[in-house]
């Protein structure tokens, strides 16, 4: 069926033609969409997406804005789920790389003042930093055994996500080539570990904002 879909929306036959690729696919595709499908153009190739694909949703908590970090982090999330759809799962595992990399990197400078004025790119030192400025280290003695090892494990994906992403950066030896249910882990991991983050983020400031509160009121 892709490959019939292939031929008959191939923008070369729609050349001299009296009828229009666009609202050809636009026709197509409202009724695809039922199924979890879409038909694209990419590169000047027809695709059959498959739009669904489990992918865990991330919205940022920013509204409109014209932050460039803000874009940029937007950008890293659609970037990562379109190369999915396209095939590149190298580029979505960098893409999703580079969303965790500017997510703890915004949320580094907004807390602390005397932040790293540069990003050194190593990923696992940045998040041991986040960590602690979230106070989510998993040596608190104050928190259960279970947690613990959630946020112990939150160590491993960091590491995981660089680690995957210097096996396949050209400037390594190629070692590994991912398929799609590795990327589609690896992009969903970062969202969940993002949405985390910022979720850990608001609550802290929320309480903090309490805890000054009662200060002032008790004085």
């Amino acid at each position: 069926m892709p490959a019939i879909i292939a031929y008959v929306f191939d923008p070369r036959e729609f050349m001299d033609s009296e009828h229009e690729l666009e609202p050809a696919m636009e026709f197509v595709n409202k009724r695809f969409a039922y199924d979890g499908f879409e038909v694209a153009i990419s590169r000047g190739k027809v695709k059959v997406r498959d739009i669904e694909g489990g992918a865990v949703k991330f919205s940022l908590p920013f509204g409109d804005t014209s932050n460039d970090a803000h874009e940029f982090i937007d950008e890293q999330i659609e970037k990562s789920e379109q190369k999915i759809r396209d095939g590149d799962y190298d580029g979505a595992i960098t893409n999703a790389r580079s969303l965790l990399e500017g997510i703890m990197r915004d949320i580094e400078i907004e807390i602390d003042p005397n932040a790293p004025k540069k990003y050194d790119g190593d990923m696992v030192k940045l998040y041991k930093r986040v960590q602690k400025l979230l106070n989510l280290e998993p040596g608190r003695s104050d928190i259960e055994t279970p947690l613990k090892q959630v946020l112990s494990g939150l160590n491993s994906v960091i590491s995981g996500i660089a680690a995957l992403r210097n096996r396949m950066s050209d400037a390594h030896a190629r070692t590994y080539k991912p398929s799609k249910h590795h990327a589609v882990l690896v992009v969903n991991s970062a969202k969940t570990m993002a949405n985390f983050l910022y979720d850990t983020k608001e609550y802290q400031a929320v309480r903090e904002s309490k805890n000054k509160e009662l200060r002032c009121f008790f004085r």
